[in-house]
């Protein structure tokens, strides 16, 4: 895979444009079969869509709108629409598989399902959180069905049966993600209604960005990061 450098506002419709051999639908989801240290910008990335990815070797330092995140195998991260991915830093060993969606196909996918939703804004919150082996295994199984779906542009129901497996991945996701709040109480917290919660607009701010999140990551450069260990190395600078 070459490198390539993203623009800073990102979606689907600009990274496919980016990566002939991506598997994507119009510009509303696009799986990257691989990442690793060849295939990631060093700029700074405003989402304009989802992003979620699945650590499965190595493992990596980034940031989501100046908050530092590490990832390891077997763990998911989600960066939301708004969020500011930055500051990557990735051992030479790190492998991981991702999707992008727009923000109208995920609406599409859980709409009238207001407790996905809801658990997918507690994940801002939570950007990073691990699977079991089992879990793993069927993430990497939902992973590979929907590649494979995408890829099959005669199939006359290619896009509902996509959005089909999307929504089975995500309950199971979201199963994942539930596990803390089940800890204080069966029920998703009032607090996590979608959209018009004041969580909500504590989160997201004015522009769909946290407000007062630190700046500890954004104030230091690539170049000054620490690496993750003896054998992990920045990224190259790209073109």
């Amino acid at each position: 895979m070459h490198n390539y450098t993203l623009p800073q506002e990102t979606n689907v419709a600009q990274a496919k444009s980016l990566l002939a051999d991506s598997h994507y639908i119009d510009d509303d989801l696009l799986i990257l079969d691989e990442i690793n240290v060849n295939s990631i910008s060093e700029n700074a990335l405003r989402m304009q869509c989802l992003f979620m990815a699945l650590c499965t070797e190595g493992h990596a330092r980034y940031c989501v709108d100046t908050k530092e995140q590490e990832v390891e195998a077997g763990d998911v991260m989600i960066v939301s629409e708004g969020q500011v991915l930055s500051n990557y830093m990735l051992s030479p060993d790190c492998r991981g598989v991702a999707l992008m969606m727009s923000y109208d196909f995920y609406n599409d996918i859980i709409n009238e399902i207001h407790e996905l939703s809801a658990l997918f804004l507690f994940s801002r919150m939570h950007p990073v959180f691990k699977l079991n082996k089992n879990e793993m295994h069927d993430m990497l199984g939902y992973f590979s069905a929907i590649r494979q779906k995408v890829s099959d542009t005669s199939h006359h129901f290619r896009r509902e049966v996509v959005i089909t497996l999307l929504k089975a991945l995500i309950y199971d996701t979201s199963n994942v993600i539930y596990r803390p709040l089940k800890r204080s109480g069966p029920t998703v917290p009032r607090a996590f209604s979608w959209p018009s919660s004041s969580l909500w607009k504590r989160i997201s701010g004015k522009n769909g960005v946290w407000d007062g999140m630190p700046s500890s990551c954004a104030s230091r450069p690539n170049t000054s990061q620490r690496p993750l260990s003896t054998s992990a190395t920045a990224l190259p600078t790209t073109g």
